[in-house]
Formats: C-alpha cells, sequence, structure tokens
C-alpha cells in the first residue's frame, strides 16, 4: 500500500532563484517523515536535516525539500511541469517505503559544498578554458550542474592532479555524480 496517495498543490509563486520559473509546494495526504532517513541513504546528494526532519535534493536544475506534509520545488517551469516533477516525487517516495525492509536508514547530515570550497580546489588561473570568466563562477556553475567538472583543463595536467583528486573528493562526498575520466 502506498503511503502517499494524493497531493494538492496549495501555493505558486515566482522562483526567488530564477524569475522565469515558480515555486511550488504541494500538501500531501501522509507524514513522510518516516521515509526521509531511507531516502537520505539511497540519495547521496540529499542534504538531510534530522532536526527539522527535512530533506533537500537536487533533480537537474531544480531543488526539492521534503517535509513532513509537504514538498515544495523550486526552478519549475510552469504549474504543468511542477505536477510530473511532483508526482516523480511521490512514486520515489512510495517505492522507497515499500522498500524500506531492504534498506538501512542513514540520519546523516551531510553538508552542501561552498563555491569557494570548490574554488580553493581549482587551479585558480582564470584560464577562461572552461568558457567561464573566472575560476569562481566555474565553481558556482558547477555546483548549481550548470557545467561538467571535466571542463577545467588544468586540472588534467600533471600539475592539477592532487587538485583534482582533492576536487573528486569533495564533490563524491556531497553526492555529486563524477564521471570516470575526471579521478586518479
Amino acid at each position: 500500500m502506498p503511503l502517499v496517495t494524493q497531493l494538492e498543490i496549495i501555493s505558486v509563486v515566482p522562483c526567488l532563484a530564477d524569475t522565469m520559473r515558480i515555486r511550488v509546494t504541494a500538501q500531501l495526504d501522509a507524514d513522510i517523515g518516516d521515509v526521509l532517513p531511507y531516502l537520505n541513504a539511497t540519495h547521496k546528494n540529499a542534504i538531510y536535516n534530522p532536526g527539522t526532519r527535512t530533506l533537500t535534493m537536487r533533480r537537474e536544475e531544480m531543488l526539492f525539500t521534503l517535509r513532513r506534509n509537504s514538498l515544495t520545488g523550486t526552478k519549475l517551469r510552469d504549474v504543468d511541469h511542477a505536477r510530473i516533477e511532483l508526482e516523480r516525487w511521490v512514486a520515489t517516495i512510495n517505492e522507497t517505503w515499500e522498500h524500506r525492509t531492504e534498506i538501512v536508514p542513514s540520519v546523516e547530515r551531510r553538508e552542501q559544498p561552498t563555491a569557494l570550497q570548490v574554488y580553493k580546489r581549482l587551479p585558480a588561473t582564470n584560464c577562461r578554458e572552461c568558457g567561464e570568466s573566472t575560476c569562481l563562477a566555474f565553481a558556482a556553475k558547477l555546483l548549481a550542474e550548470r557545467v561538467s567538472v571535466v571542463s577545467c583543463a588544468p586540472l588534467f595536467t600533471p600539475e592539477g592532479r592532487e587538485q583534482r583528486l582533492a576536487l573528486v573528493e569533495l564533490l563524491e562526498t556531497a553526492g555529486y555524480v563524477v564521471p570516470s575520466v575526471f579521478g586518479g
């Protein structure tokens, strides 16, 4: 039996991060607080806060926050797109709940890396080979998953190896998918 059977969109407002997009909040017909540690265990890019029982996760450029009785999504194109994405989350919640006996829950609180933390692991040459004007701009876009980490050519030189390995560790720890070509 599914945990969540219904959602109702209760708020649609302009997105603060991108005024061409919307932010939507939906009320759920079930308390999903108990499934959050299981979602945290299965989604390495999740940021879980056990104190407030919230889970935040990025899907592509969108950001979703799951609370005990609600789900908020940002950077959504329109209400139809929002409904599709929210229904995807309901399916994920229900599937995770159904398989919870096979999952070891995690209450680990992961932190989202900052652009400055990423920047400190980049060559900091502002060479523009990646297409960005500065390494800090590249770091911010990398965290937003708007550029690929493999775009930073200096990291692939012998001199960039240590920085590359440090960046891989930071990104993987935060749950980012790092292309295998980027390691080692």
